[in-house]
């Protein structure tokens, strides 16, 4: 059994304060999936910014770090928190009888050996009947992952410490289905491919309209709402204001990135329309010339033959 352990009780800096407009960001999208008032499990809590977010609309948080250091930072938006590796720890021992509304999984999973049993054994021994899970998950299959593999360079963009699974839209749900749960809510963060990653394909232009093509090339993370299997939700899923919010917001962010892109492809046409207008003009110019031209031509013809009938 995992040793349980609670961090001393003295004063320690709190995380910086999540950023809930930033709607790139899996944790700020899990806020907005916590009803205010709810008893939560944050596994792999980090330095407890969420917590922190949290606590703040009354929510009661408990959580779970491997690191001590860390975990030492999330002591002040948390109720309890618990020192262990999530994989062997004792839940029953160190939560007791607590139950929780909604469990939190963000960016953990793919640290896991083997996450399904840990998200079955959290669903049955913690979880509440009527709650849910919020889950992030990376993915495998965006187009900046593929070019560095395919560039023989492995590993995630930036330098990021890669981890020990990756998910693409099939691994998600196989995950799902071996942890006995149901997907009743998913949002996408998406990450456009940066210039360092897109020059990984040297030019092949059709290697990158095709990469970039695929489905969910530019997902860098799914965020799933989950249920277990027999859930009444299932059928009748929360409704979540704020969630609603966001995923409104995040429509229109990415029709408004849609359209941005679309000027960008647009611009450099525009700008040599701008340069030919002068051009333009000035053909319109000698046109309308060459037209009076033609008209005194037409009239000096017509006043010519006209002088050639009375003659």
């Amino acid at each position: 059994m995992a040793a349980v352990t609670r961090l001393p009780d003295r004063p320690v800096a709190g995380p910086p304060p999540l950023d809930l407009a930033q709607l790139d960001d899996a944790r700020v999208l899990a806020v907005g999936r916590v009803p205010a008032g709810s008893r939560v499990l944050d596994l792999g809590t980090g330095d407890g910014a969420v917590p922190a977010a949290l606590r703040r609309t009354g929510c009661r948080v408990r959580a779970v770090e491997v690191d001590p250091v860390v975990a030492e930072l999330a002591r002040r938006g948390c109720e309890q928190v618990v020192v262990a590796d999530v994989e062997t720890l004792d839940l029953g021992a160190a939560f007791g009888a607590a139950s929780a509304d909604v469990v939190l999984a963000l960016d953990v999973l793919g640290w896991l050996r083997d996450p399904a049993p840990v998200l079955a054994r959290v669903a049955r021994e913690v979880l509440d009947p009527n709650g849910w899970m919020v889950l992030s998950l990376p993915n495998v299959a965006h187009a900046s992952v593929r070019l560095r593999l395919l560039a023989g360079r492995p590993g995630a963009p930036g330098g990021r410490p890669v981890p020990l699974r990756l998910f693409d839209a099939r691994g998600k749900d196989e995950l799902l289905a071996a942890a006995g749960l149901v997907e009743i809510g998913l949002e996408r963060i998406a990450r456009p491919l940066d210039r360092a990653d897109a020059e990984l394909a040297a030019g092949d232009e059709q290697l990158l309209e095709r990469l970039v093509g695929q489905p969910d090339a530019l997902t860098a993370e799914y965020v799933v709402t989950a249920v277990p299997a027999g859930s009444p939700l299932v059928d009748d899923p929360p409704v979540l204001p704020a969630a609603a919010a966001q995923a409104v917001a995040l429509r229109a962010l990415s029709r408004a990135e849609g359209l941005a892109g679309r000027l960008a492809e647009l611009e450099p046409i525009a700008a040599g329309a701008g340069a030919l207008l002068p051009r333009l003009e000035a053909m319109r110019t000698a046109s309308l010339e060459r037209r009076k031209t033609l008209r005194s031509l037409l009239v000096m013809l017509e006043e010519n033959l006209t002088r050639m009938r009375e003659g």
